[in-house]
């Protein structure tokens, strides 16, 4: 009888030991009800990339759903209207209901963009408000703009952009996980947003610009804080934010936008990428550091 409560004993600790293993299940929520980013494509790639070398989170599609809607020619303004919500409402509907939210420890939104028909919204904010984890990545806050308690979660609304730019991006938290990598200053080309609906004192900063960059608008050079990256806590939940990811090289090392005779961005900017988003993911499940709480201004 000794022997089997020891057995037992022992069983259930290896029970604990892999049930605490087990990969992380994160959904991926790629559906646009406007402008379809070329980028996506190369987006979920790399995401899967991640958490294949990763080992700790296992991706979940939208993408792999057979109901996935046929979106208008990549980097394109896309139709709007009943046809298009269905498709993707047929989409969103079972992986995002009450019950499929249960089974998922994060959630990303990859450049959607649009009024987005989640199936029971009060039933996501609750599951966020629970302890489930949103990453927010590029357009994600172009998304919802009728849903105002989505910019609030996110902490904050894309607002506008002026032309693809050169920017330096620092380091506001250098101890953050989503700041591994990307050294106390980085300059790339990208599509840089402008937020409303941002609070400073409601976020950790995790990257920002210090000035404007040469976007076209007439502020370039201007001096203030611009804000790229951050994480925030929603109750129990996390959110980590990052702006970048409009272009293709800076995703993934040797991809280029359609059309691009030449890269914008080094393979080493695509990589420092990469890592400043694994770390806000892997921060936003609940595996490596950082704080939400926002710094003294």
């Amino acid at each position: 009888m000794k022997s089997l409560l020891i057995l037992l004993f022992a069983a259930g600790l290896t029970g604990t030991a892999l049930a605490a293993s087990a990969p992380k299940r994160v959904l991926l929520v790629t559906t646009t009800t406007g402008f379809r980013h070329s980028s996506i494509p190369v987006g979920e790639q790399v995401l899967r990339e991640l958490a294949a070398k990763s080992g700790e989170f296992a991706i979940i599609s939208t993408s792999e759903s057979p109901d996935y809607p046929t979106y208008p020619e990549p980097g394109k303004q896309g139709g709007t209207g009943p046809a298009l919500d269905a498709q993707v409402g047929k989409v969103l509907a079972p992986l995002m209901s009450v019950e499929a939210l249960k089974t998922y420890d994060a959630i990303v939104f990859l450049s959607t963009v649009g009024q987005l028909p989640l199936p029971d919204m009060d039933a996501f904010f609750a599951w966020v408000e629970g302890g489930g984890a949103v990453i927010g990545i590029h357009a994600a806050t172009d998304s919802l703009h009728g849903t105002p308690r989505y910019a609030r979660m996110m902490g904050g609304a894309f607002d506008f952009h002026g032309k693809q730019a050169v920017g330096e991006v620092v380091t506001m938290d250098p101890g953050h996980a989503g700041a591994m990598g990307w050294g106390a200053t980085r300059s790339l080309h990208e599509e840089f947003y402008i937020f409303k609906l941002y609070d400073r004192s409601r976020v950790r900063s995790v990257l920002s610009m210090n000035r404007r960059p040469d976007d076209g608008r007439g502020e370039a050079g201007a001096a203030g804080h611009f804000p790229v990256s951050w994480a925030r806590s929603e109750g129990k939940g996390r959110i980590f934010y990052t702006a970048l990811g409009h272009r293709e090289d800076v995703w993934d090392p040797v991809a280029m936008p359609p059309g691009a005779k030449e890269r914008m961005n080094s393979p080493e900017v695509a990589l420092a990428f990469q890592t400043h988003l694994l770390g806000g993911i892997r921060w936003a499940l609940g595996l490596a550091p950082g704080e939400s709480i926002p710094q003294p201004q």
